[in-house]
């Protein structure tokens, strides 16, 4: 400013005198030194004449480890990497006479710093990390060949990343295109791997699930042949996703080979069980086929077919004698574990009152033992006491009525007729007066 100023006043001195006026100002280097660095070789100042261009100097300022580029306006442009004016460049003749001007060297490293991390996995230790190294612009680097350690790991190469996967080996190149400081994180891989297993049960719970096994790397695991097991459902094999094994999908069998270097989880994936349910009319009358059925899966049972006047429906029971525990058409599940089973669902059967057990009582009572066999005859005997006895009973529920109904109607269709020549009773009483007649007549003539 100085300088500046004491042009001015020459200017206007001069100009009193009728001299021809002549305005110049100081350009001036500045070494823009990067942190830690020194540069050297810097042009000296020059004086800069209003409305004449300046050639800059040629000289080219030096400092280890980078190159210079140019020369900016400002510092900030410079440190973005902005070049104004190259080294004997051409300094525009239009500039303002009262504005001096200072030019930043630009720099761009021609070296560049390579740094090795060791990365250790969660609870490890890493030793033996390469040294840092230096790349030069444009030249590759051949990097450490350096093996670094941690215990129960390998070591896999080096990554850009700290999660990466490995981009370089030891002993790699790094390229002379990649021009750029760089960090390398050590990339590990576990030596051995835990394989876990999952019984994944549908429902209920899975029994027997193997214990967990350790795959050392690079030799393939014999699985577990333990077999797994899980009501209603059959053991099919393993799968690496809980999804792929609810799909039916097997990927290993129990004993198969696991030959993958990662830790894993297999699921179990399971078959549902079939079973079947067959309809007993119990005391009704038609027919009705066996409906079948899968585990875990809900399925209505088949709409009733059998009839047995004058009782009513009243469900499906899972005993002969028990109360209805399904009603027609009942939605079920689950009736047996076992594969292949079969379920019986008997009919439950229900009659109105007293007033029917008394009128199957009285017509019970009109039959004629004589017709009967001994063995028939007794059991309607039994189950007809028992009739008697219910209706007898003024705290007797619908359930024994409907019982007392049904076991008479039962032991009533289970009578076997005898085997006789006549199946009457005059006609067996007349048999018998021929042979009392034939008998006596034989006597007689005997002892005439």
């Amino acid at each position: 400013m100085k300088k500046v100023l004491s042009t001015l006043l020459v200017a206007v001195l001069l100009a009193g005198f009728g001299a021809v006026i002549v305005f110049a100002y100081p350009v001036t280097f500045n070494g823009n030194a990067p942190a830690g660095k020194v540069v050297t070789n810097l042009p000296a100042d020059m004086d800069k004449t209003v409305g004449v261009a300046l050639t800059l100097p040629a000289t080219i300022p030096l400092c280890d480890g980078y190159e210079f580029k140019g020369w900016a306006t400002s510092i900030a442009r410079a440190n973005a990497g902005t070049v104004d004016f190259t080294a004997g460049g051409i300094f525009p003749a239009n500039e303002d006479a009262m504005n001096p001007r200072i030019l930043y060297a630009v720099w761009e490293p021609n070296e560049y710093p390579v740094t090795f991390i060791g990365n250790p996995p969660p609870g490890g230790t890493v030793t033996g990390v390469p040294d840092p190294q230096i790349k030069e612009k444009g030249v590759p680097l051949t990097l450490s060949s350096e093996i670094p350690q941690c215990e129960g790991y390998a070591f896999a190469g080096w990554s850009t990343s700290p999660t990466g996967e490995a981009e370089f080996s030891a002993g790699g190149i790094y390229p002379g295109t990649s021009n750029a400081p760089l960090t390398l994180y050590a990339v590990w891989e576990a030596n051995s791997f835990q394989i876990t297993y999952d019984g994944n049960a549908p429902s209920g719970t899975a029994t027997g699930v193997p214990a967990a096994q350790t795959k050392d790397r690079g030799t393939p695991l014999v699985l577990s042949d333990a077999i797994p097991t899980c009501p209603g459902y059959v053991f099919k094999g393993w799968a690496t996703s809980a999804a792929t094994a609810n799909a039916g999908t097997v990927e290993f069998s129990a004993s198969g080979v696991y030959s993958a270097n990662a830790a894993a989880t297999l699921y179990a994936v399971w078959q549902a069980n079939t079973y079947t349910v067959i309809y007993d009319a119990n005391g009704g009358v038609g027919t009705m086929a066996p409906s079948a059925h899968t585990y875990g899966t809900a399925k209505a049972l088949t709409a009733n077919a059998f009839t047995n006047p004058p009782g009513t429906f009243a469900g499906w029971s899972e005993t002969a004698t028990g109360v209805a525990k399904y009603t027609n058409g009942f939605s079920v599940s689950n009736l047996t574990a076992e594969n292949g089973g079969e379920v019986t669902l008997y009919a439950v059967w229900s009659y109105p009152n007293k007033t029917t057990l008394r009128a199957k009582i009285t017509e019970v009572e009109a039959l004629e033992a004589w017709k009967y066999t001994a063995a028939s005859w007794s059991d309607l005997e039994a189950e007809l006491a028992d009739a008697r006895a219910v209706a007898a009973n003024v705290n007797a529920t619908q359930l024994e009525i409907d019982n007392a109904i049904h076991k008479l109607t039962l032991a009533q269709r289970k009578l076997a007729g005898r085997d006789f020549i006549f199946s009457t009773r005059h006609e067996a009483t007349f048999m018998n007066w021929l042979l009392f007649i034939f008998a006596f007549g034989w006597v007689w003539m005997w002892f005439a």
